[in-house]
C-alpha cells in the first residue's frame, strides 16, 4: 500500500470543503453549514484562546485502519477500503479536533444522514471496530435500531470486516451476539428494543444509532 502521510489527507479533506463551499459539489443546506464550520473551526486554530487543537495524524490513523479491511461485496469486493472524500471529512470532524484542556474528543455526537448504497454500514462498521481494536483500554459499544433488524445490518457489517482481516486473528471471538476482545475484554453488542423498553442502562464508550426517526 502506498504511504498516505497527513498532509496528503487533511488536503483531500480541504479540497473536498472547497467543492462544497463553491457548489462545485452539490450538498444539502445542513451539509454546506457542516462545512462552514470546519472552514471557521480551522481558521480560528490559529488564535491563542482557541480552546481546540486538532490532530492530523489521529486522522491517519482512522484512515490507516480502515485500509486494514477489504470490501466484501460488489465490484471491489476483496479490495482494501478505501475512505471516500465525503467519508474522511466526516473522520477528520470526529478524530481530529480535541479539546486542549483535557485531550477529550470536541465532539462527542455525530449525525449521519446518506441516501442508499453510499456504505453506510461500513463506515459505522470502521467507527465500532476502531474504538476498542487499536487501543488496550477497555470499551463498550452498542448498536441500537428501530428494530433489531436493522442493528443488526451494522453488527454484521462488523463481523464480515474482522473476519477477513489478518491483523486480527485470534485477538477476538463472535459469540453470544456479540463480539469480545480478548485482551481486554472490550465487546461491540446490538441492542433490542426490549433493552430500550427495560430501561437498560449500558454506559457505553461509543453508541450507534441506525436509522433514528425523530417524531
Amino acid at each position: 500500500m502506498q504511504e498516505i502521510t497527513a498532509e496528503i489527507l487533511i488536503e483531500r479533506v480541504w479540497s473536498y470543503a472547497e467543492k462544497i463551499r463553491s457548489g462545485e459539489i452539490k450538498a444539502s443546506k445542513k451539509h454546506r453549514w457542516a462545512v462552514e464550520r470546519f472552514f471557521k473551526d480551522v481558521d480560528r486554530l490559529a488564535e491563542d484562546d482557541c480552546p481546540y487543537y486538532f490532530d492530523a495524524e489521529a486522522v491517519v490513523d482512522f484512515y490507516e485502519w480502515s485500509r486494514q479491511f477489504n470490501h466484501v461485496e460488489g465490484i471491489l469486493a476483496g479490495q482494501p477500503i478505501e475512505l471516500t472524500d465525503f467519508q474522511l471529512f466526516i473522520a477528520a470532524n470526529i478524530y481530529g479536533f480535541y479539546k486542549k484542556e483535557n485531550g477529550a474528543r470536541r465532539f462527542r455526537k455525530a449525525y449521519i444522514q446518506l441516501a442508499r448504497k453510499n456504505a453506510k454500514s461500513q463506515f459505522l462498521a470502521l467507527i465500532a471496530s476502531y474504538e476498542i481494536f487499536p487501543t488496550q483500554e477497555k470499551h463498550r459499544v452498542f448498536i441500537a435500531g428501530w428494530s433489531r433488524e436493522q442493528s443488526d445490518e451494522v453488527y454484521q457489517a462488523i463481523l464480515e470486516q474482522l473476519h477477513h482481516a489478518p491483523i486480527l486473528k485470534g485477538k477476538y471471538t463472535s459469540a453470544n451476539g456479540r463480539v469480545k476482545k480478548y485482551k481486554t475484554n472490550s465487546i461491540i453488542q446490538p441492542l433490542s428494543r426490549e433493552a430500550r423498553k427495560l430501561g437498560d442502562g449500558k454506559n457505553p464508550s461509543l453508541g450507534i444509532v441506525d436509522k433514528l426517526f425523530v417524531a
